[in-house]
């Protein structure tokens, strides 16, 4: 398999530097244009932060953080570390400070690596209870005249002897593929945070199954746009190590609140995503098109039905049969085409969809559209990926087959379990929780519920632990509702609700925009603010038909009898969402405890 005659990812990372030393490695937005950095520089910077650590003592088994946004120093920290065989511990910028303060502590960290003056605040704060964190190395420069804060710039500038390059280049020598390379903490939708400990064996087989799948359909050309956070193991292995290892170029988003205009600035060819962009980018442009002229709209209408319409064809790539072929060129040239150039993906060759089921909805829409969506899974304990679909053989609703090496059964409970090289070391110093997910048989238990076909596909149709049993003893698996409903305009996100409780409720944030431009037409509305407009019962009643409306054809016990319209949205800040945009169910239920007690005060159905 590829990169298995590799023992580390820095090993790869400075022969493919030696090979393309003036290609564009990187790009990062500077005064509003995006500038290349090439290999060469981003060589010379790990020399330069990987013989600075080495001289702080940074060797096998030291733990380094970084607490920052996505940034080109992200990838030199990164690739600095591994190279002297030391750990990464990534902290995710938005993190609650609770949760950065118990990952140092438990991870025992000694650097950190900081992008801003304000993040760098919050670490001093919590200092006194962190002895091992020692020193700061900021990615922002600021004055200070502490002597355990170092600027970056300042360390990349030291001109280097030769015995710091053969130093560095003789740890890289050392590292081997059974070395832990970081410790990633679950995002703790169900618990406290464990620390997920990969190794570069991990990765390296990870990035190597990826290139047995996907090797064929790309080549040097090709670039990625980074905007998942880097501390997230999709955004890590898929978005920086795959394009590293087969020499890549990647752009980086400015931030994940300017994607739509980054990819118009960038065009990349590749696009990592999870299931939220998509959905956010579907409902945008339907929004837009609900303000157009009756004619827009028709000729929108005509055009994303004639793209539905070919949907079985391109999945299976096939060609579309005579009938379809004229009105689906009409609806390309009005419509379709133009659409993928206004929302910058004309040049993509695929668009992934990982670290949570994709609304079956929005998958159709972009694939009508033109652009090829692959459906992945994983997890933190995989590397992450496990499965993908291939765009030659797109099954709507499967996450695909699984790659080279791995193995899937289903467990008589309907749990999906994994054993492959891209698995887990182990749960850091946590030798209990690490037997708990791991069967007699070496397989690690997925928590995740599925079933495979008869062609090998894999299917997700929900979490073990966000099963609802009600009251009557129903077991109902919440996100294929929550699903459907998000294909609403007027649902922004949704929680289930109805654990032990005689019948599902829901907590509803809405759409405002929408909603808003609803109850105007109902001549309400006007003037109010969020936490005004949820408390309308003209708003209540709008809900509660489109939830019957796409809820017509469940069955009685998943049908959702009572619902609060919330003001608040949920975020990754506010603790309610994990790093890949997923609800955090047990947060949510206790946060909103009152709230929801009081739609089970009257218990009927």
């Amino acid at each position: 398999m590829y990169f298995d005659n590799y023992q580390s990812l820095p090993q790869i990372f400075f022969l493919n530097a030696e090979k393309n030393p003036e290609k564009p490695l990187l790009s990062v937005k500077v005064k509003g244009q995006y500038k290349d950095i090439k290999w060469e520089t981003v060589k010379e910077e790990v020399y330069a932060i990987a013989s600075y650590l080495a001289s702080r003592g940074v060797s096998k088994g030291t733990k380094v953080a970084v607490y920052s946004e996505n940034r080109p120093e992200w990838w030199v920290y990164d690739l600095a570390v591994l190279s002297l065989g030391a750990i990464t511990v990534p902290l995710h910028a938005v993190s609650a400070v609770g949760t950065v303060e118990l990952i140092l502590h438990k991870s025992g960290a000694q650097i950190c690596f900081v992008d801003t003056e304000e993040r760098l605040n919050t670490l001093q704060l919590m200092s006194r209870k962190l002895p091992l964190l020692k020193e700061y190395i900021m990615f922002d420069k600021f004055e200070t005249k502490k002597k355990n804060i170092k600027y970056y710039g300042d360390l990349i500038e030291k001109k280097l002897k030769p015995a710091d390059y053969k130093r560095v280049d003789a740890a890289v020598k050392k590292v081997k593929r059974e070395f832990t390379a970081t410790l990633i903490f679950t995002s703790g939708t169900t618990g406290e945070p464990k620390g997920v400990e990969l190794t570069q064996h991990n990765f390296l087989s990870n990035t190597g199954q990826i290139e047995e799948a996907m090797g064929k359909y790309l080549n040097e050309t090709d670039a990625f746009l980074s905007f998942l956070p880097l501390s997230h193991v999709l955004e890590r292995t898929a978005g920086y190590y795959y394009p590293m290892t087969t020499c890549k170029k990647v752009y980086f988003a400015e931030s994940i609140t300017t994607i739509q205009q980054d990819l118009v600035a960038t065009r990349p060819t590749i696009l990592v995503s999870v299931p939220r962009i998509y959905e956010k980018m579907h409902s945008a442009i339907v929004g837009k098109v609900t303000k157009a002229s009756p004619v827009k709209k028709a000729v929108f209408k005509f055009s994303v039905a004639m793209g539905q319409k070919a949907v079985p064809y391109h999945c299976k790539k096939k060609q579309l049969p005579f009938y379809l072929k004229k009105p689906h060129a009409i609806a390309e040239k009005l419509v379709l085409s133009k659409l993928r150039v206004a929302l910058g993906m004309d040049n993509l060759k695929f668009a992934i969809s990982g670290g949570g089921p994709i609304a079956y909805s929005d998958m159709t829409f972009f694939i009508g559209m033109g652009v090829t969506v692959l459906e992945g899974f994983g997890l933190t304990e995989t590397s992450p990926v496990t499965n993908l679909v291939l765009p030659d053989d797109v099954k709507l609703g499967s996450v695909g087959k699984p790659f080279k090496n791995t193995k899937i059964k289903i467990s008589d409970e309907g749990e999906i379990l994994i054993k492959g090289p891209q698995v887990m070391k182990g749960y850091y110093r946590n030798t209990k929780a690490t037997k708990e997910v791991m069967t007699k048989d070496g397989y690690f238990k997925t928590g995740d519920i599925g079933i495979v076909d008869e062609e090998g596909f894999l299917y997700i149709t929900g979490r073990i632990k966000d099963i609802i049993v009600t009251a009557g003893g129903k077991n109902i698996s919440p996100q294929p509702i929550e699903q459907i409903l998000r294909t609403s305009r007027l649902i922004e996100q949704i929680a289930i609700i109805g654990d032990n409780k005689k019948f599902l409720s829901a907590l509803i944030l809405p759409d405002f925009e929408e909603l808003s431009a609803r109850l105007a037409a109902r001549g309400v509305g006007s003037g109010m603010n969020k936490k005004e407009i949820v408390k309308q019962p003209e708003a209540i009643a709008l809900m509660r038909e489109e939830i019957d409306s796409l809820t017509a054809s469940m069955s009685r016990v998943e049908l959702i009898r009572r619902f609060t319209l919330m003001s608040d949205e949920w975020t990754i800040d506010g603790g309610e969402l994990t790093a890949s945009l997923k609800i955090k169910r047990n947060v949510i239920q206790e946060k909103y405890k009152d709230v929801i007690d009081k739609m089970y005060l009257d218990d009927e159905e």
